[in-house]
């Protein structure tokens, strides 16, 4: 069920109207897990088995760690706990990633037997639920957090709809507080949270769906292509996967506003950063949090003498989280790259006071933000294009431009060229004006309501004129 269809909005209808029914907190807290369930199980029924067991699995083991006597049970309690999550996200997601090379190995040294390819159903967001598990498993054992008495309330932490399936990944106290009362609708969070999926809604249908037409009519055939194309193709991928996955984080963070349930920040604007380190404290911010406290700094962090090691493995582990393929891989160690040069650098430039007083400059912060974003959208090719030979050939076409700017042969005549270089000027332009405002929901909650009402009246034509005439699932839905 896509936040963006008929069929979501009758959801959400309903359960705003039970919400408004059930004023005892228990019951709101049973419906909202009955209606996650609803809303998962829409997909495929079968679905709710590794996310029910997954639950009662976490909700029992943490108890067992929270009442051990001895460090040496919790830890063993914690490393079952661990193996398990764990091991059904190898399961379900890297099943068959991994049998293919130790196949071919068996192969290689005349081994008959082969392990079995499976058909199996990757469970939507299974990648999100099982780190949440892990932080709960986690904090309890570090005794950041009690664990929850009630198990209706923590498989709502798990399974809660607004960010169920693509994130953002909570954390037990960001959520289990929130749930601790009942909930009223009040005219301030429902405007609030109407902003939020409007401005959400705006980024997913009206520009990430349309340059998705554009980027993956190049992408996925690369060969062939002028820089130009390749360039442009990239600036459109990059700018569709921000604007798809921040629509997402915005949709469900006004939904949830909307019932007074506040979910994280995801995204501050990543695409203004001007280094690599600042990129990933803006973009998936629950993800890079969390790789930071849960992987990061337990395997040492920059306080051991393997600092390079530690970012290059969190990184290339992170891009693997991203799903069971070889150029998920290499996305990851490409950003590991980025941040272990940026640390070199950074560490011979300070010892620099002019190169510090050019950087602190308007000039130097707009070079410093062109390299950066240069080299983060070169990324998005690794990100996006499967196969090892178009990989090189689009990083390629992109490092050395061959000055080729014919357009004849670039495949443009379905998609829509124009509308893709509008969309980016917008896309541009809307960036600049919500640095100025701070922001477009606290933009909208601040006009009056004449001119509220013209603000939906633009957003409403906009999307009547650019909708695509199919429902484009989130690209996030598949992690």
């Amino acid at each position: 069920m896509l936040f963006q269809t008929k069929e979501f909005f009758i959801f959400f209808l309903i359960v705003l109207v039970l919400l408004t029914v059930f004023r005892q907190r228990k019951a709101q807290v049973a419906m909202l897990l009955l209606a996650s369930y609803v809303f998962y199980s829409w997909w495929n029924i079968l679905l709710l088995a590794p996310i029910l067991f997954s639950t009662i699995w976490d909700f029992f083991s943490a108890k067992q760690i929270y009442k051990s006597k001895t460090l040496a049970i919790r830890k063993r309690w914690l490393l079952a706990s661990l193996t398990v999550d764990l091991g059904m996200l190898a399961w379900f997601k890297y099943y068959n990633f991994f049998i293919e090379p130790f196949n071919t190995f068996f192969a290689a040294i005349g081994v008959k037997h082969s392990l079995p390819i499976l058909n199996i159903i990757l469970p939507v967001g299974i990648s999100f639920y099982t780190f949440e598990a892990i932080s709960y498993a986690v904090d309890v054992y570090k005794g950041k957090c009690k664990p929850c008495n009630n198990l209706i309330e923590f498989a709502l932490y798990l399974a809660y709809f607004p960010h169920l399936v693509a994130g953002p990944i909570l954390r037990p106290w960001d959520f289990l507080p929130q749930i601790a009362e009942s909930k009223t609708i009040t005219r301030a969070s429902f405007q609030q949270g109407i902003h939020l999926f409007l401005v959400g809604l705006f980024k997913k249908v009206l520009i990430a769906d349309n340059l998705a037409l554009f980027s993956d009519s190049i992408l996925s055939k690369p060969q062939g292509q002028p820089s130009l194309t390749i360039f442009l193709a990239t600036l459109a991928f990059g700018v569709r996967i921000y604007c798809d996955f921040s629509g997402y984080s915005d949709m469900g963070r006004g939904i949830s506003r909307i019932m007074n349930i506040e979910l994280p920040v995801n995204f501050d604007r990543p695409y203004l950063a001007q280094n690599i380190q600042e990129f990933w404290h803006r973009w998936h911010i629950s993800l890079s949090t969390w790789l930071r406290d849960y992987l990061y700094i337990p395997l040492g962090g920059s306080r051991s003498g393997n600092t390079y090691a530690n970012l290059m493995i969190t990184m290339v582990l992170g891009g693997l989280w991203h799903g069971a393929a070889w150029n998920f891989v290499f996305w990851g160690a490409y950003q590991g790259g980025l941040l272990i040069a940026h640390k070199v650098i950074s560490t011979r430039l300070n010892l620099s006071p002019g190169v510090q007083a050019f950087l602190a400059k308007p000039s130097g912060k707009i070079l410093s933000w062109l390299i950066t974003q240069y080299f983060v959208f070169m990324g998005w090719i690794f990100f996006y294009v499967a196969s090892v030979p178009d990989i090189l050939y689009c990083v390629k076409k992109y490092l050395f431009f061959d000055f080729n700017f014919s357009i004849g042969g670039a495949g443009f005549g379905q998609v829509r060229p124009f509308t893709t270089v509008f969309l980016l000027i917008l896309f541009a332009v809307g960036q600049f004006i919500a640095v100025q405002i701070g922001g477009y929901d606290r933009a909208l909650n601040n006009l009056t309501p004449a001119k509220r009402v013209m603000s939906y009246a633009a957003l409403t034509i906009f999307l009547f004129i650019l909708w695509p005439l199919t429902d484009t699932p989130f690209i996030y839905f598949q992690f």
